[in-house]
């Protein structure tokens, strides 16, 4: 006899494809993501909205919602086609929503304790006439390894897994004066030695969050002015000149502070905007994204001293984690966090036009079997 529990039907998946269609499922996508517990705001509608909109027509969205045998919603995998392929040595590639404008910690939005990356994996290999390569960017460290087990036992298939650029993450205690204990003496002593020369030297001072639209637009405006006034100094181009990228946070920012997420901290000396920080509060993190300040005030360590008012804020509101977001540089390191793992997973089936091409751009480098499981071998395995 075979146990009742076997004989329930197989999960099911609806494809939904386009705006149109996506709009139908805005309820179900908020819901599903509140029963998640996931804190990244990168993985709201209001994001994926303003994603989409802004791509338009170079983005179609292919939401995958898995239910179970009884019909309930386990998850949804938020994928799209890129209409742009044809510019990449002619690949048709299938990709993860809400990716390529910065965001991190991407993943298949799932009830608390269900696992859908055996379904979207079926789904994946069995779709392979309709794409060349799937590149799912910025994964989750758990679901990135769940995935490539699951594209284990396709023949034909290869699941390239690449470390992508760890983000450090602070884990806020409950009282400032507790986590300022726990930084360096010399850095301590420098927001000191800072806030001192500022107050003595350019009086008034003033640390201020953007409450309203009038308040964002002022300290937007410094934000994209400061940031890329400093880096074009530098030779380079700064996060604001690429291509959307400006009009995508600009309007997402603005949805953040309607939700109230946004913290756009900036400082003041004189009535005059000298840093600016982009920073978002959803759930129990605090998200760090963006900053600029001005270079003629960089004796008076303003950037320094506005993440210190950052932190300290979130420790204030509750928030238990102080996200800086990829990239793992000095001045992010000062204080003292640890370091958080995504990773890219690259899937395409082993066809020789396919290699050379992913070849030819230097996307990915080809692993062997053995490597492969070498680097799944490297991923912390679940409790």
């Amino acid at each position: 006899m075979i146990p009742e529990a076997d004989r329930r039907p197989a999960a099911t998946i609806d494809v939904h494809l386009g705006a149109d269609a996506l709009r139908a499922i805005v309820p179900l996508w908020s819901e599903l993501l509140a029963a998640s517990g996931s804190a990244n705001i990168f993985l709201t509608w209001e994001w994926m909205s303003a994603w989409c909109e802004v791509l338009g027509t170079a983005a179609v969205p292919c939401v995958l919602v898995v239910r179970n045998g009884d019909g309930a919603v386990k998850g949804l995998a938020p994928l799209y086609t890129d209409q742009r392929a044809g510019r990449s040595l002619a690949l048709r590639r299938l990709r993860l929503m809400g990716t390529g404008f910065g965001a991190d910690h991407m993943a298949f939005i799932c009830r608390a304790g269900e696992d859908i990356t055996p379904e979207v994996a079926d789904w994946i290999a069995g779709r392979v006439p309709e794409w060349d390569v799937a590149e799912l960017r910025w994964v989750d460290e758990v679901q990135a390894r769940r995935l490539a087990i699951a594209l284990e036992r396709y023949r034909g298939h290869v699941c390239v897994l690449t470390e992508a650029d760890p983000s450090p993450v602070v884990r806020l205690p409950a009282t400032w004066e507790e986590y300022r204990g726990l930084l360096g003496s010399s850095h301590r002593a420098s927001l000191g030695r800072y806030a001192r020369k500022l107050e003595r030297e350019r009086a008034p001072v003033d640390f201020r969050r953007a409450a309203t639209a009038e308040e964002f637009g002022r300290a937007w405006s410094a934000l994209v002015r400061l940031h890329q006034t400093r880096w074009r100094r530098r030779g380079l181009p700064g996060s604001f000149v690429k291509p959307h990228f400006e009009e995508l946070h600009r309007q997402f920012a603005r949805l953040a502070l309607e939700r109230g997420w946004l913290r756009l901290y900036h400082l003041e000396a004189r009535e005059q905007i000298i840093a600016v920080l982009y920073c978002f509060r959803y759930g129990p993190r605090v998200s760090y994204f963006q900053a600029g300040f001005d270079t003629a005030w960089a004796r008076y360590g303003p950037g320094r001293l506005l993440m210190a008012h950052a932190i300290r804020s979130s420790i204030e509101e509750g928030a238990t984690e102080f996200d800086f977001m990829r990239g793992v540089e000095e001045h992010k390191l000062r204080w003292k966090p640890e370091l958080r793992h995504d990773y890219h997973v690259t899937i395409f089936r082993a066809r020789p036009a396919v290699i050379t091409a992913l070849r030819l751009q230097g996307g990915v480098r080809l692993l062997r079997r053995g490597a492969r499981r070498l680097l799944l071998s490297r991923l912390p395995r679940e409790t």
